[in-house]
């Protein structure tokens, strides 16, 4: 008898491996209401998995029975989160106060930090960083915070304060250039011009030309020229270290995006060139070594595309556009108390 010979034909479909990323992400949604329309501050740690995974976190407010009305980043460092945040006192009058604090969203530890008794009162441009002198340990964290004052003609720093959570207390940093603050170089305070990356807090300048530095290791100012300068720039952190992102008009069909790396000796290496992506889509995350990124969000979704600006997915943020904030979530128990 003949034996029976049996074939298994085997058919194996290659799918796509995706990295799933962890963000955590700031923005302020807009709720409809029966009796009408609210801002309101979000925190979401959202997954990129296959089926995306959404939590939402509360603010740490320290006063529970006061409403936030919006809250902003100041940095992020080893885990930790720097935000400053403006409160309603009083529904009557309207009346807030401010605070800022650090947070870290892994173990919820808050410490709310002191009143900086210096802090001029009036008409007055404030904007801060958070950082650490030493990115190797998780008790060095530092917050700078800087006060202008403008007039018809320029702009005049006020003071510059240094808090250091192992002393609890501001110092006074006399290490201000004038150059640093005028019309046309204040910072481009817009959440997406400006980052802490390997000890320093770094602002990008309003005309591009130079970024402005804060080391918390050594407590001073400096500068930092950028590599070149288009219609739109921006700063990023990318594969730890600051990336540059120059906007260029194309065609009709959008931007070319130049993407630069800074190295450790402050000089700038061309990583790559992205794009054509269509006018309007900002790039607020550099994913798969530049192959991929995200966008803001645009009508309650944040994209993702390629880098030859072809959408892949869409995630369920409904951010509005005056602020968003996007970061890599890194869990720590690294602790705040002294």
């Amino acid at each position: 008898m003949k034996k029976l010979e049996y074939h298994m034909f085997i058919t194996i479909t290659k799918k796509e491996t995706r990295i799933s990323y962890r963000f955590i992400v700031f923005y302020t949604e807009r709720v409809f209401y029966t009796e009408g329309v609210s801002d309101e501050a979000k925190i979401t740690i959202l997954s990129t998995c296959d089926l995306p995974k959404y939590e939402s976190l509360e603010y740490p407010i320290s006063h529970p029975n006061h409403h936030v009305e919006y809250h902003l980043t100041s940095g992020y460092c080893n885990g930790i989160h720097c935000l400053d945040a403006r409160l309603l006192r009083n529904s009557q009058d309207y009346s807030y106060f401010d605070e800022i604090i650090f947070w870290n969203p892994t173990t919820r530890e808050v410490k709310l930090l002191p009143p900086n008794p210096r802090a001029p009162t009036g008409n007055v441009i404030c904007f801060g960083g958070f950082g650490t002198s030493d990115p190797d340990t998780f008790d060095q964290f530092k917050y700078i915070q800087i006060y202008m004052v403008t007039d018809d003609n320029n702009i005049a720093i006020v003071d510059a304060e240094l808090y250091d959570l192992n002393s609890d207390s501001w110092f006074v940093i006399h290490d201000i250039h004038d150059s640093y603050f005028n019309v046309n170089t204040i910072p481009a305070l817009n959440f997406i011009a400006e980052a802490y990356c390997n000890g320093l807090y770094h602002w990008l300048s309003g005309d591009f030309t130079f970024i402005l530095c804060f080391d918390f290791r050594c407590n001073k100012f400096r500068t930092i020229k950028t590599p070149s300068t288009t219609k739109f720039c921006r700063i990023i952190v990318a594969n730890d270290c600051i990336a540059y992102l120059a906007y260029e008009s194309h065609d009709s069909s959008g931007d070319l995006v130049e993407i630069w790396n800074l190295k450790q000796d402050e000089s700038w290496v061309k990583q790559c060139k992205i794009g054509p992506v269509e006018t309007g889509i900002y790039i607020r995350a550099l994913l798969n070594d530049y192959t991929e990124f995200l966008a803001e969000p645009v009508f309650d979704e944040m994209p993702l595309y390629n880098s030859r600006g072809q959408l892949l997915r869409k995630f369920d943020i409904p951010a509005q556009y005056y602020y968003f904030c996007i970061y890599h979530h890194v869990e720590t128990i690294a602790p705040l108390s002294l």
